[in-house]
């Protein structure tokens, strides 16, 4: 069935990291949600955005949402199904220009449980989606979860099957499925960003290896224009319950940042972990004050001194992390009247005076859809549309 992304727990770490870093109520996979947006994608140089995610319609089906804004004001845009399909969710965005980009996500096609899940593509030319034929792996629950693009006719997108990682290539006319490496005796893999800079990408997630640890390890892929490498990422010092980076940017084709979140004894934290030429390494990330279970979802880029963090902390206080370069720095951003849960899922910037962040929100019984603007001083709300 298609997934509620972030809700539902994978194996080992997540099963703590997900739960207590920004926790949404016991019955959160029953409460309706009429907008929930997970990507969001901001044409270099103009004010228009597009964001993706899903929708729950009167059936109780997961539909896919677009949306688009210029400036302030956000509309919903029709992101058709593939035939048969009673489900879907788009999970990723990349645009190049205000009428170039690509969602990537899954459909459910046929009736639960008898029906079984396809990956899904669609483009937008500025004023509509067309569905892409993309091929579906082999393998139980195959969903794409995040993709760049370089150009019109250049794109990387990114997931998993619940034992298997994949990336999907489009070379401006039609998608091929291609193979990621696991490391030896490593299972359950959740690819979950992936940034191109040049002829290389990273894709950055985690997978399980019970010989090595009984957490989920850190993880990043590297394309090097003909091949994946894989490879673990450092784990902090004080870390007991493993790593998880959930999107990383890159500036460069040796230049990428992750974010994500660990588990110490104390509670969780901003992960953040830095590519400079071959070596990851570490980054120092203050969490908000006072706080003791934080995350970061979001990360934008514009260059290797300017990356925007977006994320949520326990207490339901949405917030964003600044590099300036040299150190990262907390930002207070303003959360939605009435919100009892706070989930950032993706950011974009236009220049580092410009980003959006997008996410989805608790109010009562229902999940809405977020949208929030940094203009280079403070954040404001803004109001995606909720079906």
């Amino acid at each position: 069935m298609i997934r509620i992304r972030y809700l539902i727990p994978a194996a080992g770490t997540i099963l703590a990291l997900a739960s207590l870093a920004a926790s949404p109520p016991a019955s959160a996979t029953a409460v309706p949600a009429n907008g929930n947006l997970y990507g969001v994608a901001c044409a270099a140089g103009g004010t228009s955005c597009v964001a993706v995610g899903s929708y729950e319609n009167a059936s109780g089906d997961h539909v896919a949402l677009a949306e688009t804004s210029s400036g302030t004001t956000w509309k919903q845009v029709t992101f058709p199904l593939p035939h048969g399909a009673t489900s879907g969710t788009l999970e990723g965005v990349a645009c190049t220009s205000s009428k170039a980009c690509t969602a990537v996500g899954e459909a459910y096609i046929g009736t639960y449980p008898k029906g079984h899940e396809e990956t899904l593509a669609g483009r937008w030319d500025g004023s509509s989606w067309k569905l892409q034929s993309i091929p579906t792996p082999s393998g139980d629950s195959p969903a794409l979860l995040a993709v760049s693009c370089l150009s019109s006719d250049s794109c990387m997108a990114v997931g998993n099957t619940e034992t298997s990682a994949f990336a999907e290539s489009w070379n401006g006319h039609a998608w091929s499925l291609k193979s990621m490496p696991l490391p030896s005796g490593a299972d359950a893999p959740d690819v979950s960003g992936v940034s191109c800079a040049g002829s290389d990408c990273t894709a950055v997630g985690i997978v399980f290896d019970r010989s090595i640890s009984d957490y989920d390890l850190a993880t990043a892929w590297r394309w090097s224009g003909s091949h994946w490498a894989v490879t673990y990422l450092p784990n902090p010092a004080s870390a007991t319950e493993g790593a998880q980076p959930i999107h990383d940017a890159c500036s460069g084709a040796s230049a990428c940042t992750a974010v994500g979140l660990y588990g110490s004894a104390a509670g969780f934290y901003p992960y953040v972990v830095s590519l400079s030429g071959t070596k990851w390494k570490l980054q120092s990330a203050p969490p908000p004050s006072g706080s003791t279970n934080s995350e970061l979802r979001g990360i934008a880029c514009p260059s290797a001194s300017d990356c925007v963090a977006t994320g949520t902390s326990k207490s339901s206080v949405s917030f964003a992390e600044l590099w300036n370069g040299h150190t990262w720095s907390v930002r207070s951003s303003p959360a939605p009247k009435g919100a009892t849960f706070i989930e950032i899922a993706g950011a974009s910037c236009n220049s580092k005076a410009s980003c959006t962040s997008v996410g989805y929100y608790l109010v009562s019984t229902t999940y809405l859809a977020f949208a929030e603007h940094w203009n280079g001083s403070k954040w404001s709300l803004q109001h995606p549309v909720n079906p």
